[in-house]
């Protein structure tokens, strides 16, 4: 009721904007007598149709075989560039998420998951971890992502499948892949507000027992647009451009019944750091560069995988003027990992499902920070291992499945720093009452060891702190699915719980620096609800709501007000309209209409509740028009109330309106 009150007075408080809400649904709700084309999950189909539709018809449980009772969604995402929009755009739009964006369209965002930070997140790819050696995290802003299919979001315990770091959750990013026969042509052409265009390309080539897909894009924006401070005064945002190359390949190959499958992919950039809005002149010459180079092997056979991978990402950070000093300063981080992963699983009788998972990862971490004054090197190597079994025990004609799980880590630093962790469980159950009613809980342990940036990265205003302890977890969840995949209504429902030790966070240790520091202790605790409903063969709305209440712990008893950068409650609204036919079979031209509403509640800015960013509310919308089967056209509108006050965690004000439009061409053969 809390969270319906506070939506209620702020769209009340801004009577414009509860009468943009009612003419943007208005106008995409409207029903029309139209034939529409299955759902993105129509694999069926995919030679034959272009999908217009936007609707994200995938975010529903989806079961993992390492721990199929988490809760699990999967968004796709090579339609991203149509929209206008990047992988963070589309993860925030899944219940229990927050993606913290630093500026406009194509610059560093950063996930969260249930309340957690960034840090808690393990990002993986074909088994290989996309770490990053500095920073907040993994940068799902700057990632383009060409050369994959969908990612899924695993939350609380579900993640805990993924290994030790990922207390809140976890993200696994799904390859795409060229048919096994013929070939496919696409490319796509997007350009809008900031100075703003990007270029993607896409070949397939299939022969009958395999395929390779070649894929590569770039990017550009000049970044700089306006916003209001704190004082209500109107300025600019400098220093904000930033450019971005990437190319890739994945081959795959049928043998019998094994499968393998080779990826490689490289993405670079560079970046304009403006810092924080109080101070861009100091920042006005800042900047990073970063590159990733990857590459994975995978095999799958009928009942066992294997995957062999390694990579490299740098980040380099300048700065002519230093923002203490006025000196020149200069930092790179640099990780190199690589990582072999492999699993069985074993059908036990007609009741068991038994799983056995095997990893084993080297990292090394190089850091150079260059000033007038000084130079300084580090090197920093860690050698993980884990083993973990699980088993899926089917009940009462499987309607019912218990799952449980064990997990064995080990990791080294040369630093001086080992971690044993020799039984990590887990646990869950499914009851499959009825087709349209499905019951789920989950509950595990799991930990997080201090990433490399945390231990022993300095730049002007950020150290690590060698002595840092692993954050402890222990993570619960429990929800109902209600509807079959078919029905018109479809209505997802959950609560969680997330309880963290020995929390990591940078804090201020000077009025300009902040260092890396283990607190008492932190909870997370909310619901996820969203629901799905088709009005008619044409028309659909998707809705979600997150309610987060996430504070750290203090020994005196008090309640403390929420952490930074987490809204408690937040409400995503969107609705699709087919206007007219968009098959390719048809002779005339497709049309669909889109239209969303997204809200948040206030964030903290500091840990005492004594800065605050108000509430903010975006509309969006959109239109996809099918002029044949090989060419369709895009249009999207952002922040259509023009809402020029909304900042980040760390301040950083965040763009105003702003339009994309978009041009795809496929050619197949």
């Amino acid at each position: 009721m809390s969270a319906l009150v506070s939506i209620l007075r702020f769209l009340f408080s801004r009577r414009r904007a509860a009468v943009a809400i009612a003419a943007t649904l208005i106008a995409f709700s409207a029903p029309a007598g139209a034939e529409t084309i299955d759902d993105e999950d129509d694999e069926d189909d995919e030679d034959e149709t272009i999908t217009v539709r936007t609707t994200e018809r995938d975010e529903r449980w989806r079961e993992d075989e390492r721990f199929v009772s988490g809760m699990t969604t999967r968004i796709p995402t090579q339609d991203l560039a149509m929209r206008g929009e990047t992988l963070a755009d589309a993860l925030s739009r899944v219940t229990g998420t927050y993606v913290r964006r630093q500026s406009s369209y194509g610059q560093s965002a950063h996930l969260s998951i249930r309340g957690g930070n960034p840090r808690q997140i393990v990002v993986d790819l074909d088994g290989l971890r996309l770490n990053a050696p500095a920073g907040t995290g993994f940068d799902v802003g700057k990632m383009m992502p060409q050369g994959l299919e969908s990612a899924d979001i695993l939350r609380g315990p579900a993640a805990t499948s993924r290994g030790g770091g990922a207390p809140a959750g976890a993200m696994q990013l799904n390859l795409a892949s060229a048919g096994d026969e013929g070939v496919e042509v696409r490319g796509r052409l997007m350009g809008g507000s900031f100075g703003t265009a990007s270029t993607e390309a896409e070949l397939g080539l299939g022969n009958g027992v395999g395929g390779l897909l070649l894929f590569g894009g770039v990017r550009h924006s000049d970044g700089d647009f306006s916003f209001v401070d704190h004082r209500g005064q109107t300025r600019r945002r400098v220093n904000n451009a930033h450019q971005r190359a990437g190319l890739g390949a994945t081959g795959h190959l049928h043998s019998g019944s094994h499968t393998f499958r080779l990826t490689g992919r490289f993405e670079s950039g560079h970046a304009g750091s403006p810092g924080p809005s109080e101070f861009q002149e100091s920042f006005r010459q800042a900047g990073v560069d970063d590159r990733r180079a990857l590459a994975t092997l995978r095999w799958e056979g009928v009942d066992a995988y294997a995957t062999v991978g390694a990579q490299q990402y740098r980040q380099d950070y300048a700065n002519e003027r230093g923002f203490l000093t006025g000196e020149p300063f200069w930092s790179q981080s640099t990780e190199s990992t690589a990582a072999l992963t492999g699993g069985i699983r074993i059908f036990l009788g007609d009741s068991h499902l038994f799983r056995l998972d095997a990893e084993g990862r080297a990292a090394l971490f190089e850091q150079q920070v260059h000033t007038p004054q000084r130079a300084e090197e580090l090197r920093a190597r860690r050698f993980s291992t884990a083993l973990s079994a699980s088993d899926e025990w089917l009940l009462a004609d499987e309607r019912i499945s218990l799952i449980g799980s064990v997990r064995s880590e080990f990791s080294s630093d040369d630093q001086g720093a080992d971690e044993f962790r020799p039984l990590l469980p887990a646990a869950g159950i499914i009851g499959r009452l009825h087709r349209r009613l499905e019951l789920r809980a989950n509950t595990a342990r799991t930990y997080r060891c201090p990433h490399f940036d945390e231990l022993y990265l300095e730049t002007e205003t950020i150290r690590g702190d060698r002595d840092l302890n692993s954050e402890e977890a222990l993570v619960a969840d429990a929800g109902l699915q209600l509807g079959a995949a078919d029905d018109a209504l479809y209505l997802q429902a959950g609560v969680f719980h997330h309880s963290i030790d020995s929390m990591i966070l940078f804090l201020p240790a000077s009025a300009h620096h902040y260092e890396a520091r283990n607190l008492q202790g932190a909870t997370s605790r909310g619901a996820e609800t969203s629901v799905h409903v088709a009005l008619n063969d044409s028309v659909d709305i998707d809705a979600a709501y997150t309610y987060t209440r996430a504070r750290l712990d203090r020994p005196d008893g008090d309640s403390p007000p929420q952490l930074p950068g987490q809204p408690r409650h937040r409400l995503h609204l969107k609705t699709n309209f087919d206007v007219h036919d968009y098959s390719p079979r048809s002779r005339t031209p497709g049309l669909a209409l889109r239209g969303a509403a997204h809200f948040r509640s206030p964030i903290n800015l500091d840990n005492f509740g004594h800065l605050r960013n108000d509430a903010a509310l975006r509309l969006d919308a959109g239109a996809d028009l099918l002029l044949s089967s090989e060419l369709r056209m895009g249009l999207q509108l952002q922040n259509l109330l023009d809402h020029r006050r909304a900042v980040d965690a760390l301040q950083h004000p965040l763009a105003g309106r702003a339009i994309f439009l978009s041009m795809e061409m496929r050619g197949t053969r």
